[in-house]
């Protein structure tokens, strides 16, 4: 992977560090003007094409003016990282009280059929890109990147809450799954894209590896609360890591595609589709972590004396697990459209809408947001988002501090797996990148 990595940052050092401003359709032609003047031998014959060039020089006219403004023109690397979480439940504030009170009748409301989610992701990347290259009549970008992101999600089923809520007057049974699933990517490629008039393209081949997959696994219980309270659990959480016999880290390999169009100087309308699978990674050991037939029953003799019986020891150890699973990184399609009210990138709102699936899982999500933005000539940008991506509701305030040479970029959410439960805090999240280049 290291020497992969090697490979393409020379790849991008070796490629022109400018960009050509002039027109180059015109000055090809004005180049062969001139060659077929010198080639002429007759001082006549030079007359119709002095003219013919004075007249071509009035046409180009001078070089068009650009309005100054802070973006970088030739290169940039930069870094991000950030990290989130969520539960599903209680607002963080809540935690920190003194004496906390929980309501169980008001917890067991707020869960849906689908239960309750205890969320965490990641994400950070490195990337160096060379900016602007003249190709063919097109602009290019050109540039490497390392990545690592994703997330694990854990779920408590609705069932059990409503047990703990109403106890066993209406309910004399309870069952579910205490489950937990997820994965964590690490991801190294190339990053290309070129502009061509109106419309813009890009190509992002990467090979992807696996560094924490959960499939989804957990543990099933069944209470009982009638003459007697029982309860029988049994199951486990598999974890796989990147690392197969040899100490060989195991690779996988996709493709993400994205293109945009300038439909209208005031309307630009793209899409993109990330991680489309071409090779998966295919992991071979894993780690399990058991619980094999546990049973625990507590029944009333006529004494109203408690007598308790456990058939088998609490033991949630650690074994191997052998068991070839292959792994793709989440498949995600989205289209967008950017509305510029003022013909400029001062003012965007930006709506999306796509879907995401996950394919280790076989399950889908929908996804859809807005977004406002305000750039001031991208020394500043101010960005205000409302999104539902993959089951999470994330509400975004970010800001960029762009100097050409440097930038920050922080960007702070609340977020939770209800839309409600998104603007009371039940989860937060922060970004940080810092960009460097000219």
């Amino acid at each position: 992977m290291k020497k992969l990595f090697i490979l393409l940052f020379i790849i991008a050092l070796i490629l022109p560090l400018y960009a050509q401003e002039a027109e180059p359709d015109k000055i090809k032609e004005l180049d062969e003007n001139m060659s077929n003047r010198n080639t002429t031998g007759s001082n006549a014959n030079e007359e119709p094409y002095i003219k013919q060039d004075t007249e071509f020089a009035k046409n180009l006219g001078p070089p068009p003016k650009k309005s100054f403004n802070f973006a970088r023109q030739h290169f940039e690397l930069g870094f991000d990282a950030g990290a989130g979480a969520d539960n599903g439940l209680i607002t963080t504030g809540e935690l920190f009280k003194k004496n906390v009170e929980i309501n169980m009748s008001q917890l067991a409301n707020n869960v849906g059929k689908d239960g309750a989610g205890l969320n965490f992701d990641i994400d950070g990347d490195f990337f160096i890109n060379i900016m602007n290259i003249p190709i063919q009549g097109g602009i290019w970008d050109i540039g490497v990147f390392g990545a690592a992101d994703g997330g694990i999600n854990f779920n408590l089923p609705q069932s059990l809450f409503i047990l703990m809520s109403e106890g066993n007057i209406k309910h004399h049974s309870s069952s579910g799954t205490i489950s937990a699933s997820g994965g964590v990517y690490a991801d190294t490629g190339l990053n290309v894209s070129a502009k061509y008039e109106n419309l813009k393209i890009g190509v992002k081949p990467a090979l992807y590896a696996p560094l924490l997959f959960i499939p989804k696994s957990g543990i099933t219980y069944n209470l009982k609360a009638e003459e007697t309270f029982s309860l029988d659990a049994e199951g486990g959480i598999i974890m796989y890591g990147p690392l197969v016999e040899n100490d060989e880290l195991q690779f996988g390999f996709d493709m993400s595609l994205e293109g945009e169009y300038a439909l209208y100087t005031f309307l630009d309308v793209g899409g993109s589709l990330s991680h489309i699978p071409l090779a998966a990674a295919q992991l071979e050991n894993g780690t399990q972590y058991s619980l094999d037939g546990l049973h625990y029953e507590i029944s009333l003799n006529p004494d109203n004396q408690t007598n308790g019986q456990n058939s088998s020891e609490l033991d949630f150890e650690p074994h191997d697990y052998k068991g070839s699973v292959k792994v793709f990184q989440p498949l995600r399609f989205d289209i967008y459209a950017r509305y510029k009210p003022y013909d400029s990138e001062f003012v965007v709102v930006k709506p999306n809408l796509g879907f995401s699936v996950d394919m280790n899982e076989h399950e889908g999500y929908f996804n859809a947001g807005i977004e406002g933005q305000v750039n001031l000539k991208n020394l500043f940008i101010v960005h205000l988002g409302i999104g539902y991506q993959e089951s999470i509701w994330r509400n975004r305030l970010g800001f960029a501090l762009n100097l050409r040479a440097f930038e920050l970029d922080i960007e702070g959410s609340l977020r939770s797996q209800n839309f409600v439960g998104s603007w009371t805090g039940q989860g937060f999240g922060l970004n940080i990148g810092i960009r460097f280049g000219w």
